[in-house]
C-alpha cells in the first residue's frame, strides 16, 4: 500500500498528507453512551470505543486526543 493511501480507499487515491489536523474524529452521539473514533492523519486509529454520554468523559477524551494536534470533528452512525 502506498504511504499516502489511507487504508478503505479506492486504489488510486490519494491522502493529503499535508492536513492541517492531527485528529480526525468520528462521533456516534447516543443518549445512553457514545462511540468515538480517532484517525491521525495516515489512517492510524488512535481512539476506537464507547463512553458514557458524561462531559467529564467527553473532555477527557478530547484532551488526550488533543496531543496528537487540532481535532476535526464529524458526526458518524454506525450500524447497530
Amino acid at each position: 500500500m502506498s504511504r499516502n493511501r489511507v487504508r478503505g480507499t479506492a486504489p488510486g487515491a490519494r491522502h493529503n498528507t499535508s492536513a492541517s489536523y492531527g485528529v480526525f474524529l468520528g462521533l456516534d452521539v447516543g443518549k445512553g453512551e457514545h462511540h468515538a473514533l480517532g484517525l491521525d492523519p495516515t489512517g492510524n486509529r488512535l481512539h476506537d470505543a464507547p463512553l458514557p454520554n458524561s462531559e467529564p468523559k467527553l473532555r477527557e477524551m478530547f484532551e488526550w486526543l488533543a496531543q496528537h494536534g487540532p481535532i476535526l470533528v464529524g458526526p458518524v452512525s454506525r450500524d447497530r
